[in-house]
């Protein structure tokens, strides 16, 4: 499949948005499911992004999410060197039954201290979506994380 026949698939499937925030100096995660899905806050506020949901009445959840700890421990040496904070949208395909996820950066603010790139390691290794049928496999969850010192 071409990358842009990909992208699109992507952005007709998107069924509800996990939004993720880390503090370097806190430790402290938040993930929420927003746009009237379910929320599950470990702390802070989490801040919604706009999506589209073909069939409303199905949820995309996460079974398992990846802890303060996973995201502090990959955070952009470059980044925290130059003390810089980063903003990241992943768009996440569901693969198998098991949950596991393949993740692409749709944007990453600033550009060149690969918070894209650690964003996508973490989730690929450590998040797994719920599944509940095989129609799920291949649905996309939309996922923003930020990154503070």
């Amino acid at each position: 499949m071409n990358s842009k026949a990909t992208k699109g698939k992507f952005m007709n499937l998107f069924r509800s948005v996990i939004v993720s925030l880390v503090c370097l100096s806190s430790g402290k995660t938040v993930f929420a499911e927003v746009r009237g899905l379910p929320i599950s806050l470990t702390s802070a506020i989490a801040t919604p992004v706009q999506v589209k949901s073909p069939k409303p009445a199905e949820q995309l959840t996460w079974a398992k999410v990846p802890t303060a700890r996973d995201f502090l421990s990959q955070f952009p040496a470059k980044a925290r060197k130059e003390k810089v904070d980063g903003n990241v949208i992943v768009e996440c395909v569901i693969l198998d039954m098991a949950g596991h996820v393949q993740c692409q950066v749709a944007s990453e603010t600033p550009e060149g201290y690969d918070f894209g790139k650690a964003t996508v390691w973490v989730m690929e290794k450590k998040a797994r979506a719920t599944v509940k049928s095989p129609a799920d496999i291949g649905r996309i969850i939309k996922l923003r994380q930020v990154w503070v010192r």
